[in-house]
């Protein structure tokens, strides 16, 4: 018998939530900021490379972003071995899987939604 992934997701109430709260606050900061970090690696490359394609030096540019890039899925990893799940990156809002509602928050919040 195969058992889904699904069936085997955590599920919070919005205590349990609000408990873990100090330390996504935490990973979600890290994780904007490894986002916003991303996100300029990829833009500056591409600049870059319009601006001077012969020059360009784009191994050492892939270098940045993949580094880029792995630095924000460490943060993902860690919200999902949580049992969090990441909605928006670049606002830091996440998501409580729970059985009923939808229990959530984002950076500013003083405690999660239930929705």
């Amino acid at each position: 018998m195969v058992k889904s992934t699904r069936s085997l997701r955590r599920l919070f109430s919005p205590e349990e939530a609000d408990r873990m709260l100090p330390l996504v606050r935490v990973i979600v900061r890290d994780l904007v900021e490894a986002h916003r970090a991303l996100a300029e690696r990829i833009d500056g490359f591409e600049k870059a490379r319009m601006s001077d394609p012969v020059g360009f030096d784009s191994e050492a540019a892939e270098r940045q972003i993949e580094d880029a890039h792995r630095a924000f899925d460490v943060l993902l990893r860690e919200l999902g071995q949580l049992g969090v799940v990441c909605r928006d990156a670049s606002r830091g809002l996440v998501e409580f899987p729970a059985l009923f509602g939808v229990i959530t928050w984002e950076p500013g919040e003083a405690a999660v939604r239930v929705g």
